[in-house]
């Protein structure tokens, strides 16, 4: 009983929902449909006629031959280039130069007694 009343209860208001959106979207019967559009005003169809184009006269002209798209021409491929293969000759030898003794320019330093370095590890640090 309860699953029948159920399903009476939902086609019910679908029901409802279909009938009154159908109802909504009816025209009133009452209202009279347009069935000419309202007549232009004098001074736009002035306006109007203005603008229009003058006609042009028809003018017949005599169908031209047409063309071939495509010519036929005498055509020749351009010959490829001639490679002539040469034997390698091995490289020229260069001339070495002999390198002389260079003798040190630089004297010895004297030595460097060591002195108290700087420290920069912080003394604040308390561990």
């Amino acid at each position: 009983m309860g699953l029948f009343a159920y399903t009476a209860v939902v086609c019910l208001l679908a029901g409802g929902v279909i009938w009154s959106t159908l109802w909504l979207v009816e025209p009133d019967p009452t209202i009279k449909l347009e069935r000419q559009p309202p007549p232009i005003p004098p001074r736009i169809a002035e306006s109007i006629e203005r603008k229009k184009p003058l006609p042009v006269p028809a003018v017949t002209a005599t169908p031209e031959l047409v063309k071939p798209v495509m010519q036929e021409a005498s055509a020749s491929l351009t010959s490829q280039p001639i490679a002539k293969i040469r034997e390698l000759s091995p490289p020229p030898r260069r001339k070495v130069k002999k390198r002389r003794e260079q003798k040190s320019i630089v004297a010895d330093a004297p030595a460097v007694t060591p002195t108290q370095s700087v420290l920069t590890a912080r003394t604040d640090f308390p561990y």
